[in-house]
């Protein structure tokens, strides 16, 4: 059974092949010899109007490169001096204060704790640590002895949320 069904589809595959290739193909027309676009019949349909006109045949159009001349005519300075403002400018000789530097922005220990601290530990083990301030000053140092990046003002912030949350 198996042997007859193989042989029916290479039948019917052969089959088709063979009208395939049978089939007229059209001409391949070489590069050189298309025939030239033709013009479409004229036909009793309206033709919509376009958005842009189009000049007339007998307007010479200028070529790109020309310049061309500009539609308003340039405006001459006058000798009229201005009308005063209302509001005063400030003398140019008095030198401006120095500025003022912005007061320190406040640390804040817990996004500190987050992202440093983190990068050795779990923060399961900071929370389970209850250690007074002094114990927590010495625990950051000694971590960041061991390789944690913080900053002088970033320990101090750090020590003060770790006295304040995780105090015995």
């Amino acid at each position: 059974m198996d042997k007859r069904l193989i042989a029916i589809c290479l039948t019917l595959v052969l089959a088709w092949a063979v009208v395939g290739c049978a089939a007229p193909q059209p001409e391949a027309v070489p590069p050189a010899q298309e025939a030239a676009p033709t013009s479409v019949p004229p036909t009793d349909t309206p033709v919509a109007p376009t958005d842009t006109p189009e000049p007339p045949a007998d307007t010479p159009v200028p070529p790109a490169d020309t310049p061309v001349a500009p539609t308003e005519a340039p405006v001459p300075p006058t000798d009229t001096p201005l009308p005063p403002t209302d509001t005063p400018e400030p003398p140019t000789d008095t030198p401006l204060p120095p500025p003022t530097e912005a007061p320190p922005v406040a640390l804040d220990g817990e996004p500190l704790v987050a992202e440093r601290c983190t990068v050795c530990h779990s923060l399961g083990r900071v929370q389970s640590a209850h250690k007074t301030e002094a114990e927590w000053q010495v625990t950051v140092q000694r971590m960041v002895g061991n390789g944690a990046k913080l900053t002088d003002e970033e320990q101090a912030a750090v020590i003060a949320f770790l006295a304040a949350t995780y105090a015995p």
